[in-house]
């Protein structure tokens, strides 16, 4: 309970106590909106963490230790900051369900999209497709590119006047002695 000193005019002092709801009339009010952001900032991060998670993964420690400051942020926040919402009653999140639904999807693309990319999948089966192998013994070879020594310009400078009895050097990439390969257009 808060006093509540009150002075009347002929100089004598009363004090009356108020209930915790009747000063929380002065907080601010809560409406459909702060509830919209606390969707908003969920969604961000549940998105960012689904999406590229794979890219780093501490991603989710870190997300874990911001959601225990958000908790204890919010939780102050609910307590001297605003008014006490009103409770409704609600069997699902209503859309929000929908558009977690649909970023959990387009999580699951990205993330394979990802290992495509980054991964040799796409030319171990392009390899096996085009050779006509089973087998991936060749492949490293298949992958690996020539580059003749001799058809450099500047040796000197490149083997800074040391001779060395190399001929060629393999890099990676899809040509043929300095042609490109199907796959290079894929």
């Amino acid at each position: 309970m808060t006093d509540d000193v009150t002075i009347h005019s002929y100089g004598e002092t009363t004090t009356t106590e108020r209930a915790p709801w009747e000063t929380d009339i002065y907080l601010q009010h809560v409406g459909r909106q702060q509830l919209y952001n606390e969707y908003i900032e969920i969604m961000v991060q549940y998105g960012f963490i689904a999406m590229f998670s794979i890219a780093l993964p501490i991603a989710p420690f870190l997300a874990m230790i911001n959601n225990l400051f958000e908790i204890r942020t919010d939780a102050i926040k609910l307590l001297f900051e605003l008014r006490r919402p009103i409770g409704e009653l609600a069997y699902t999140l209503g859309i929000w369900e929908k558009i977690f639904d649909a970023l959990s999807k387009i999580a699951i693309l990205t993330n394979i999209l990802y290992l495509l990319i980054t991964c040799d999948l796409i030319s171990k089966l392009f390899y096996i497709y085009i050779e006509n192998k089973i087998s991936l013994n060749d492949y490293l070879n298949y992958t690996l590119s020539y580059l003749y020594i001799n058809d450099l310009d500047d040796q000197d400078e490149i083997f800074e006047g040391k001779q060395l009895n190399i001929t060629y050097c393999r890099y990676r990439d899809f040509r043929y002695d300095y042609s490109k390969t199907l796959f290079f257009f894929y």
